[in-house]
């Protein structure tokens, strides 16, 4: 049995993002078009833009054996051996939609064509048989576990032409599938583990900013979602990490998040409201709806988490009135008398309009 994607659960587009976006995210559903031949690509595509990212899955379906994905590469040599337009996606699985690896790529040849293990790189013949995936071409991607969601990530910093503006994604096929009843919702925290990166004990270290960080590794992501109690407080961010990531982050309609930002300096502050990357770094103040942030590495990186700071208090929580107490990425843990609430660790304390940081050792 052959699915196609037909859920998107996240997109954190990156600059030079703006094709297919009109018909997002109707454009990455079913199979590539029949007029797509290897030498004459697919314009049927929505464009991740560069350093851009994607969380896709197939409702009720899995595969044990083979993913391929479609992009609209092209090739416009075969002389003296085979050339191609390609710009490479990373891709990550995960049979829970919390923790995605990446798959394992290869690209020592010096011909980006024979390069292993990366999307967008074979290009598309889908129209030559639709009934035969042996001839497809595509990127496949072979599994001996279950796969049910997949994270497919732009590497604009391994296209190989000036033209590469981010991952052009066409379709994504689960081949050999099987059918099963699966109810997901979404995590507070999704991790796809970057090369070299650790999975001990990963979701404790994220949550709240300790000093106990988590190396995400190179090309490593960290979705933090639910953050409602960021709407419109004007409250500032700092992502606490040893060296620069990209931030991404919005209000999660339709699953889209725009806009990133770079470094991680102690003192410039920008809002979430561009396409555009720009020399923004962390900590960064937000005055719109947030309800969604994402990270990603470029090298080696130790992530703490998300710190929220800058409250300004006018008041004191009552001791003995009830109040919500949030994690810092946004999860409601308790809700009752303030007294009652022994746990430690940094927390969001709602009382009323009242929002305060606290530590409790």
């Amino acid at each position: 049995m052959v699915a196609w994607i037909d859920t998107i659960y996240l997109f954190s587009h990156g600059d030079g993002q703006w094709y297919g976006q009109n018909n997002y995210p109707y454009i990455v559903y079913n199979n590539p078009p029949t007029s797509a031949t290897p030498t004459n690509p697919s314009l049927d595509v929505l464009s991740l833009g560069k350093f851009g990212f994607i969380m896709l899955g197939f409702k009720n379906k899995f595969t044990l054996s083979e993913i391929r994905t479609f992009e609209n590469v092209f090739i416009y040599s075969t002389n003296p051996d085979t050339q191609v337009f390609a710009e490479p996606g990373i891709l990550y699985y995960s049979k829970n939609g919390k923790l995605f690896f990446q798959y394992s790529f290869d690209t020592s040849n010096s011909n980006i064509y024979y390069w292993k293990g990366l999307s967008g790189i074979k290009p598309t013949n889908y129209g030559a048989n639709v009934n035969d995936p042996n001839i497809w071409m595509g990127d496949k991607f072979l599994f001996n576990d279950t796969v049910r969601f997949i994270i497919i990530a732009d590497w604009i910093s391994k296209c190989k032409h000036n033209l590469c503006s981010g991952y052009d994604l066409d379709a994504v096929a689960c081949l050999n599938c099987q059918t099963s009843n699966y109810n997901y919702i979404m995590p507070s925290i999704i991790y796809a583990v970057g090369t070299n990166g650790d999975t001990i004990n990963w979701e404790h270290k994220v949550s709240f900013v300790d000093g106990n960080c988590l190396n995400i590794g190179e090309n490593g992501v960290l979705i933090f979602r639910s953050l409602n109690i960021i709407n419109k407080q004007g409250i500032d961010f700092k992502i606490v990490s040893n060296k620069p990531v990209r931030i991404y982050g919005g209000d999660g309609r339709l699953n889209f998040i725009n806009a990133f930002y770079y470094n991680t300096r102690p003192d410039t502050l920008g809002e979430i409201d561009s396409l555009k990357s720009r020399s923004i770094s962390s900590p960064f103040g937000v005055s719109d709806t947030v309800r969604i942030l994402a990270i990603r590495s470029d090298e080696n990186t130790c992530v703490d988490g998300i710190e929220v700071f800058n409250v300004k208090l006018e008041e004191k929580i009552v001791e003995n009135e009830n109040v919500e107490i949030f994690t810092i990425d946004g999860k409601r843990i308790f809700y009752g008398n303030y007294k009652d609430f022994k746990n430690r660790g940094v927390f969001i304390v709602r009382q009323n309009k009242l929002i305060k940081k606290e530590v409790r050792r």
